[in-house]
């Protein structure tokens, strides 16, 4: 499927779970998506959304990255009349290829939710362009896990036949930091702490937390200022 002169295979399958929400399920959709980010929503808020439409996460997202590209890709455009425009010829080209969504009926569906939930909005591409800089160009953490066991302590012996006595256990806790970079690859890094360091680790991101309240409570008051 084509978004003006660029390809963007499986664009179409992306999209079409769209058209069989029924009306109670595309009015929350439309809820969850009303706020300057729209689709570029977290993992946690597509969790949450895929739950409330019983649909499985997997579906949820390509459905909102689809719906983001779109959005984004129309957003480029010189202004809020040729954003409608280049919508009005996505709409018109999903209304006119009926065997590419199950039947007439899907794609006039579709269509028509489409042209109601890809919307001109200044504040989304103020929050892209601030996503852009908070991202940098450094590596950007993307999630987070721990893994917790006991680990046996067994007395020293030269003894192959002897495994010792067991002295007790250490617990290990194995940390794993999910990140992507600049260019959207993603890596880890897989590290282990004991609890001590634990406790620094919430120590620092408590302080960091209370930082960055203080730093968004001043830019409110500038901002009114302004």
């Amino acid at each position: 499927m084509n978004i003006g002169d660029a390809e963007v295979p499986g664009l179409d399958q992306a999209l079409l779970p769209l058209a069989f929400f029924n009306e109670g399920e595309f009015e929350r959709f439309q809820l969850a998506i009303a706020s300057p980010r729209r689709f570029l929503l977290n993992k946690n808020a597509i969790k949450q959304m895929a739950a409330d439409l019983g649909r499985d996460e997997e579906t949820v997202g390509y459905l909102l990255s689809a719906l983001g590209l779109l959005q984004n890709r129309f957003q480029q455009s010189s202004g809020e009349k040729e954003f409608v425009r280049a919508k009005q010829t996505l709409v018109e080209i999903i209304d006119s290829q009926a065997d590419l969504f199950d039947g007439a009926d899907v794609a006039s569906r579709l269509a028509k939710r489409l042209d109601i939930l890809l919307e001109y909005s200044p504040e989304f591409s103020r929050y892209v362009k601030a996503a852009r800089i908070s991202r940098g160009f450094l590596a950007n953490a993307t999630g987070f896990s721990t893994f917790v066991d006991l680990r046996a302590n067994f007395s020293d012996t030269d003894a192959i036949s002897d495994p010792g006595e067991l002295d007790g256990f250490s617990i290990v806790i194995q940390c794993r930091l999910r990140t992507v970079d600049a260019e959207g690859k993603d890596q880890s890094v897989t590290f282990q702490v004991n609890e001590e360091v634990i406790d620094e680790m919430i120590e620092a991101l408590m302080r960091a937390t209370s930082k960055v309240a203080v730093i968004k409570a001043e830019a409110t008051k500038i901002s009114e200022v302004l």
